[in-house]
């Protein structure tokens, strides 16, 4: 699982500072649950973090990539905003996904992949650098 965090910033601590850091665009956090094989937790642990985000009043946009065990989709597709189904390895199908990671402000984006994902991520970085450009 790759998991980003972050801390409290200067800016946050600093008033000077609060009205500059507020002309700026919010930081984006994606929480991507990513393996090789299936079976080992993934979906339940992203689950879990769904859960405890929607519970803690965070705002959260969940995408579920496993079109064969979709376990985000079926337990929370009917609370909040719902789950939407990707296919990330799909050319096209990840455009929702890009789509709200460039323009939608949630706190937090949910990203459940299917098992052997990993490339799936990989491919999406190579392609959109979607995780370099987070690092920057």
């Amino acid at each position: 699982m790759i998991a980003a965090t972050t801390k409290k910033s200067a800016v946050e601590s600093n008033p000077k500072s609060k009205a500059k850091a507020e002309s700026q665009p919010k930081l984006k956090r994606v929480i991507w649950g990513t393996g090789g094989k299936g079976g080992v937790g993934k979906s339940t642990a992203m689950r879990g973090f769904y859960d405890l985000l929607r519970k803690k009043g965070v705002d959260v946009v969940a995408y579920d990539g496993d079109r064969d065990n979709s376990q985000l989709y079926r337990f929370y597709n009917d609370v909040g905003g719902g789950v939407t189904k990707i296919s990330l390895d799909k050319r096209g199908e990840s455009d929702a996904l890009i789509e709200t990671m460039d323009t939608a402000m949630p706190d937090v984006i949910l990203v459940d992949v299917a098992a052997g994902g990993t490339q799936t991520l990989r491919s999406l970085e190579k392609d959109l650098r979607i995780l370099s450009d987070a690092a920057e």
